[in-house]
């Protein structure tokens, strides 16, 4: 049996940018945007040995609950129009990541021609991955 306060799936997407020399204030800087977390190379990692490499992290702030289309929308829209976006930042590559979370019904994962369009004009890729909570998981 389904609890109602507990949603059928939970969806976090964010735009990743890693691989840049210097310092992430750079990418701040291209994009006109304070990140949501940023690091440099030889950063201890939360878990585990020094980052190998520089990244700049922003997240959506739609509810957890939204498809991946409308965060990747919602990000999209915070980035500067008719820029070079990434241009002036040398060694990078960027990616939305998409990380869902399915309890019991999985969510629509399909992004239209001109969104695709839209990621694939700025270079960056899409990384969806799908994760199988157990039966009866109440937070992830």
């Amino acid at each position: 049996m389904n609890n109602p306060e507990v949603p059928d799936w939970e969806c976090r997407v964010e735009l990743r940018i890693v691989g840049f020399d210097g310092s992430p204030n750079s990418i701040s800087t291209a994009l006109g945007l304070q990140p949501s977390r940023a690091w440099v190379a030889n950063d201890p990692e939360i878990k585990g040995p020094l980052r190998k490499e520089g990244g700049w992290i922003l997240k959506s702030e739609l509810p957890t609950t939204c498809v991946p289309a409308e965060h990747v929308l919602a990000l999209l829209d915070k980035l500067p129009r008719g820029l070079d976006v990434l241009g002036s930042v040398r060694g990078w590559r960027g990616f939305f990541l998409c990380a869902v979370y399915v309890r019991s019904r999985t969510p629509p994962i399909f992004l239209e021609a001109p969104l695709v369009a839209a990621i694939a004009k700025l270079g960056i890729g899409l990384d969806v991955d799908l994760y199988v909570c157990p039966v009866g998981a109440q937070s992830l």
